[in-house]
């Protein structure tokens, strides 16, 4: 654990490798917030071990304050894949951006891609 302890200690959130993502998440629905054509991208720290510390959470395009909470329910309920370093399990970072969109019959779809590699 020193190595993951280390990189922790030294290195911002936004300095971290990205960790994969597990394949089946939903993200919850945007706030009323996010008009259409309009994206959300929310970071989060991934422990060695896998899971998502939700206290290192950025959420940027919205301020919806029940999305914040059901993003955080979802991520602290998810296992992910740490990162590796020399082998050993490090601290990462996993990205994702949710893009609202307009369907043909003027509802809203909110659309989720993951990101993998460089800054959302």
């Amino acid at each position: 654990m020193a190595v993951a302890d280390s990189v922790a200690a030294n290195t911002t959130l936004a300095q971290l490798a990205l960790a994969p993502g597990p394949r089946a998440m939903r993200p919850p629905r945007l706030g009323a917030d996010v008009a259409p054509g309009a994206s959300v991208a929310v970071t989060v720290l991934v422990r060695p071990d896998g899971t998502a510390d939700t206290t290192q959470l950025e959420i940027r395009g919205s301020t919806d304050a029940r999305y914040a909470a059901a993003v955080r329910r979802l991520l602290a309920s998810t296992r992910f894949a740490p990162v590796r370093l020399a082998g050993c399990a490090v601290p990462g970072r996993y990205t994702f951006v949710t893009t609202r969109t307009r369907t043909a019959g003027g509802a809203t779809d909110d659309r989720r891609a993951e990101v993998r590699g460089g800054d959302a």
